[in-house]
């Protein structure tokens, strides 16, 4: 009897895990979808389907704090706004994030460093950036961590404008150059405005 009370429970337990597992993707789909069909100028400002987006993002990640996917999507809605109104925002759901447990590496560590940096917390931000760059400095990159550490350097003052062109060389075709140069022209004008494009 105790044994088939047992499996009954169990039995119990997975019916209620699958039916949450499926409510948390419904609500996650429907942001998704909401966010697809955006008027982008309008969530801009604010909508009420913006507003519905985070809030249901809001009950996926209740439900499934260890997902990151919900906490992503959050992030590419605020940043929609502009960095002197979401910045805390978009710092809070990656905080959330590690306080749920979650682990940040390569971009979404960048990432984070951007939002800090955004919301007030440079010198917070300058220490991850400095050990983005310390660390991949010392390994073999792709292309995207070529991009992190050279934003990285860039960001912490170790690439000025004379040497700029032949770094990234070191690590790109020429056609590269100018990307690199028009980031680096527009964190030395309002570095907020170019860390905001990456959160």
């Amino acid at each position: 009897m105790k044994k088939l009370l047992s499996i009954a429970t169990l039995f119990l337990a997975l019916l209620v895990s699958c039916k949450r597992a499926n409510e948390s993707k419904e609500l996650y789909n429907h942001a998704c979808t909401l966010l697809q069909n955006a008027d982008i100028v309008e969530w801009m400002n604010n909508s009420p389907e913006k507003d519905i987006a985070i809030n249901e993002l809001d009950k996926v990640i209740e439900m499934e704090p260890k997902w990151w996917a919900p906490y992503n999507q959050k992030v590419q809605i605020l940043k929609l706004g502009s960095y002197q109104d979401w910045a805390e925002n978009v710092k809070s759901v990656y905080e959330l994030w590690l306080n749920n447990n979650g682990t940040l590496d390569g971009f979404q560590k960048f990432s984070y460093a951007c939002s800090l940096y955004c919301s007030g917390n440079e010198s917070q931000a300058l220490r991850i950036f400095n050990e983005l760059s310390d660390y991949y400095a010392k390994k073999e990159l792709n292309e995207e961590e070529k991009i992190i550490y050279i934003f990285s350097e860039i960001i912490i003052g170790n690439v000025t404008k004379s040497d700029l062109k032949s770094f990234v060389l070191e690590f790109f075709e020429e056609s590269m150059v100018q990307n690199i140069e028009d980031f680096y022209n527009l964190f030395n004008n309002n570095p907020k405005e170019a860390l905001w494009m990456y959160v």
